[in-house]
């Protein structure tokens, strides 16, 4: 063999095991972007990124130059906190991809007080303010802004089936007097969808509520609300726009057939849940949770004709402010899997212990009104359901039919409307006294009725002995008393002749304490402590807690009322009071109908179904009482009605207006005749999850329970037909009973 010929081998031999060893390595890195398995080269297959930690499922990679993060999760997805081709974005200007790429967020008061955004790859990244730090199963990430002096740490740590992003709050430092952190946003862009993504993004408003991606019809507007509703601390002489509450700290992204969801584990109480969608300032869809750093308020300075803002002095400093992230794949990535994970986490196996759906019934004892009395005007209570007419009321629904009920007694104590901080079981003598009361609670026991007796613990509408309104007040930023106003239906103004006083927490307790010790004195079923269920506030006189740590408290307190008596009804709770309740009435049935907003899905309900009992709002009270009914079935839960026996006229010019047509003579036969059409029906899914939901048409849904049945109902005023099935208009359907 001649010296060229061999020369030629030798190179076809090289360039053939070159070829060998290149491409298995190509072959392997393009399986590592999803599946990688070892550490060394997962690293090499995400260009400027390093593997910070591995686990069953996820793999998290952060690019330690740029501050991003990319998580892949084994089960074939990769979520990343930029989205893909940003760049090339032809609505985004400049500021918005910088911002598209900041893990964070931020927003400061100046020395005027005006809030300015900023964002972390312009104010901190790119001025040498990131540091990063291997920990166990996750990474630690410090944001550091130079001008502004903050230093913001965020920590990201994989479990097993979820992933946890921290505010370290309690290392939060600032560093120059005139700037004030206010908000920090988490991972804004964290799984953004592009303009073509098919997908929603689901949004915690009222029951909850589906915003469309990209439809070529949708409104271009941002979505944004606290959670819990407004700091109630806060003074707020003109009502905001009548809107619906976040009761629950969740938001989900679903992207074809695959998920993200987000819950708020600690410190939801001072959260804002937002999403915008793809036209308004870039072309993606995105949704994410920002934290009240430092809160503030806007104060009328009537010499100088002007408002200023008041920021909050000593912000609190809890371990961390938390969002866990879950992802579904498949039939589990939508709304209804994400509900079914949210009751998992708030609830785990519970299961409720109520087989038979009672028609439920709020009733009013009495009103503080003016009268005269030997012709001189005093105050005094106006008896609209005595001690006895409670009995009337059940010995005729029970006549009716209506044979399982459970009662929420609104006003009943010492002074009905005008009650002050409850201290024990004081009965009103207006209403029939302590004899007649006791009387009604043996009835009602001896009947099969459940009786909850409402205790408001937190709005103080005047002092008594050991509850002052000066002193036990919750503080306003300005460390005032905390005012609560009733606003005109109107014009959502303020009636500042009737203001109330938040009640701070440590009084909270002695008053629930006094309560809890008189229980085992009287044969009640249990309490329905409701605005504790509802009202999580802050005290910035500094003496008590915070909205970071209020939410504990109350359910510490929550914890020590069900003890007393074992049950406990509550109206509309918030999710941290959720597991105290046997009963959940008012269950949120319509979200706030913004205009980005597509429309309205059950998630509280989906999220609780067969783990607590449930009812509508008071459906006599709704402007067309058989929607009440329909959105019972569509969730299949119970349906609730207001009632008061007498002098529903004395109501027009009191703050309860709004329940004169709330007579129990007016009623009565519909309520009966409702529950007995229902009950059969909700009886047989009361412990079952629901498994499906669909919204056919915009009047039509479909839902489906684990036992197999299947309820549809049509809102329109046209029947529908599919597949065999017909509703009528108004109507329902149900099949597999």
């Amino acid at each position: 063999m001649n010296m060229k010929r061999l020369y030629r081998l030798m190179l076809a031999v090289v360039f053939a095991a070159g070829i060998t060893l290149i491409i298995p390595n190509a072959a392997a890195q393009t399986q590592i972007y999803t599946t990688a398995n070892n550490q060394g080269e997962s690293a090499q297959a995400l260009d400027g990124y390093q593997l910070y930690a591995e686990n069953g499922r996820f793999m998290l990679y952060i690019n330690e130059e740029q501050g991003f993060l990319i998580l892949q999760d084994k089960e074939g997805t990769t979520w990343k906190s930029v989205p893909d081709n940003h760049m090339e974005d032809p609505l985004a200007q400049g500021g918005t991809r910088l911002a598209m790429e900041s893990l964070i967020q931020v927003k400061y008061s100046d020395r005027l007080g005006n809030v300015n955004p900023i964002n972390a790859k312009t104010a901190s990244v790119k001025k040498g303010g990131l540091t990063c730090k291997k920990i166990a199963n996750g990474a630690l990430l410090t944001f550091a802004f130079p001008r502004e002096g903050f230093s913001i740490p965020i920590e990201i740590v994989l479990a097993e089936d979820y992933v946890d992003v921290s505010i370290i709050a309690k290392d939060i430092t600032e560093s120059e007097e005139v700037y004030k952190l206010t908000t920090v946003s988490v991972m804004p862009y964290f799984g953004a969808a592009g303009s073509q993504a098919e997908g929603y993004i689901f949004v915690p408003d009222g029951s909850g509520a589906i915003i469309e991606m990209n439809r070529p019809d949708r409104f271009i507007e941002d979505y944004s609300q606290y959670v819990y509703g407004r700091e109630y601390s806060t003074t707020r002489i003109q009502h905001d726009v009548m809107a619906e509450t976040v009761r629950m700290p969740v938001f989900g992204i679903k992207n074809a057939d695959h998920a993200m969801m987000g819950i708020i584990t600690d410190g939801a109480g001072r959260a804002i849940a937002n999403a915008s969608v793809n036209g308004k300032r870039c072309s993606y869809n995105n949704a994410y949770m920002e934290f009240i750093y430092r809160d503030s308020d806007m104060v009328l300075i009537e010499k100088k004709a002007q408002t200023v803002r008041v920021l909050e002095q000593n912000p609190p400093k809890p371990g961390r402010y938390r969002i866990r992230y879950f992802f579904l794949e498949g039939k589990d990535a939508n709304y209804v899997g994400m509900a079914h994970r949210f009751g998992e986490w708030l609830l785990g196996e519970q299961k409720s212990s109520v087989s038979a759906v009672p028609l439920y019934m709020e009733i009013m004892g009495g009103i503080m009104a003016r009268e005269s009395f030997l012709g001189f005007p005093v105050n005094r209570v106006v008896p609209l359901s005595t001690y006895s007419d409670v009995q009337e009321m059940t010995k005729r629904l029970a006549s009716l039919g209506a044979d399982k009920l459970a009662i929420d007694y609104v006003y009943w104590n010492k002074d009905g409307t005008g009650a002050a901080i409850p201290n024990g079981i004081k009965p009103e003598g207006r209403l029939g006294g302590k004899k007649s009361f006791k009387n009604m609670l043996n009835f009602l026991k001896q009947n099969g009725t459940e009786i909850y007796l409402d205790f408001n613990f937190t709005d103080m509408v005047k002092s008594r002995w050991g509850f002052n309104t000066r002193f036990d007040s919750a503080s306003s930023i300005q460390r005032s008393p905390a005012l609560q106003y009733a606003y005109r239906i109107n014009d959502l103004k303020a009636i500042l002749t009737e203001p109330q006083f938040l009640l701070n927490f440590i009084k909270i307790k002695q008053a629930a304490g006094k309560v809890a010790d008189a229980a085992d004195k009287y044969d009640f079923t249990g309490v329905s402590a409701n605005t504790l269920g509802q009202k999580v506030y802050s005290d910035f006189s500094g003496k008590t807690v915070k909205r970071d740590t209020a939410d504990k408290e109350i359910q510490s307190i929550l914890r020590g009322l069900k003890d007393a008596k074992e049950k406990q009804l509550l109206s509309e709770p918030n999710a941290y009071a959720v597991e105290y309740a046997d009963h959940i009435t008012d269950t949120p049935i319509y979200s706030s109908g913004y205009m980005v907003e597509t429309y309205t899905v059950p998630f509280y309900q989906i999220a609780l179904h067969g783990r607590v009992a449930m009812s509508t709002p008071a459906i006599n009270t709704m402007s067309d009482p058989q929607q009440g009914v329909l959105k019972a079935f569509e969730s299949g839960i119970g349906i609730k009605y207001h009632f008061i026996m007498k002098n529903c006229n004395r109501l027009e010019s009191t703050p309860n207006n709004d329940i004169i047509s709330s007579l129990f003579d007016d009623w009565a036969e519909e309520a009966a005749e409702k529950y007995v059409e229902i009950k059969d029906v909700l009886n047989t899914v009361a412990a079952q999850q629901i498994v499906s939901h669909r919204v056919i048409t915009q009047d039509v849904r479909e839902t489906i329970f684990s036992g197999g049945v299947k309820i549809y109902v049509n809102y329109g005023n046209r029947d529908f037909s599919e597949r065999g099935i017909t509703v009528k208009a108004g109507g329902y359907t149900v099949s597999g009973i």
